[in-house]
This record gives structure tokens, C-alpha cells and sequence, in this order.
């Protein structure tokens, strides 16, 4: 990687870390901008991951941990509307399941009258990106 392609990661990072309005999320960034000198990923993805991260909160991670940890099929609700859920669910949950989804990093999938959530190829390298970071116990569940 050069120093040109390292300064514009970092570059798409950077302003999200310093006008985020949690601690949470200023070391969410500060993890992010650290694993892009990490020789595991090549540019692509890394170029993809990040665009990903400066959407994301801190709580739309522990999200995607809960999906990728249960390989997806845990995490899934009524076709019929939100408030008839087949798990209980946090609105906050559902906020970051969307989130997530627009990013890519989550695949939802329609199948017998529920929603099915699986993390993408995406959302796996994205949590392999930040793989050191942890949440503070107000963004975890």
C-alpha cells in the first residue's frame, strides 16, 4: 500500500472519528484507521470495509457479531410487521439490522413468512478488520 492510498482510508475515516459525538465511536475509527496498514487485507477491501465502517455505530457492530455468531439463522422476525417479531427484539436492534443491510454486511433473506439476517462476505472481513476493537458497555448488549 503507498502513502497515497493509506491517506485517502485514512482520509474517509478521520472526519467521522472527529465529529463523532461518542467516545465509543471515536475509538471505533481510531481501530479502523489502525487496521488499514494490516497486511491481511488487499486495497479493494480494504477500500470497501472502510466506506462500510464510516456508516456504521458502534452498536451496528455488536449487531453484526450477534449475526455472524449465530451464522444468521437465529436472527430473523415476522414478515407480517415488526411488532410481531419471532424473537424479542430491541428497536435498537432493528435500526442496526438496517443499517447494516444497506451497507451490505448483512444479507436479509425472505423465507416462510420471516425475515433470515446472515452476515455477507462484507460484514465477515469487516468484523476481521476490527477484530481488536471492543465495544464500551454502553454499545454492547
Amino acid at each position: 500500500m503507498t502513502e497515497q492510498q493509506a491517506a485517502s482510508l485514512i482520509g474517509r475515516l478521520l472526519p467521522e472519528a472527529v465529529f463523532s459525538v461518542t467516545e465509543d465511536r471515536r475509538r471505533l475509527m481510531a481501530a479502523a484507521m489502525a487496521a488499514t496498514f494490516s497486511p491481511d487485507f488487499d486495497l479493494e477491501e480494504k477500500s470497501r470495509i472502510t466506506r462500510a465502517i464510516a456508516t456504521l455505530e458502534p452498536s451496528d457492530i455488536v449487531t453484526l457479531r450477534a449475526v455472524h455468531a449465530a451464522s444468521g439463522a437465529v436472527r430473523s422476525r415476522s414478515a407480517q410487521g415488526e411488532g410481531q417479531a419471532t424473537e424479542p427484539r430491541h428497536s435498537a436492534d432493528q435500526v442496526s439490522l438496517a443499517a447494516l443491510v444497506a451497507t451490505a454486511c448483512v444479507l436479509e433473506t425472505l423465507q416462510i413468512g420471516s425475515y433470515q439476517y446472515r452476515a455477507s462476505a462484507l460484514g465477515s472481513a469487516l468484523l476481521r478488520f476490527l477484530a481488536e476493537w471492543e465495544p464500551s458497555s454502553a454499545a454492547a448488549p
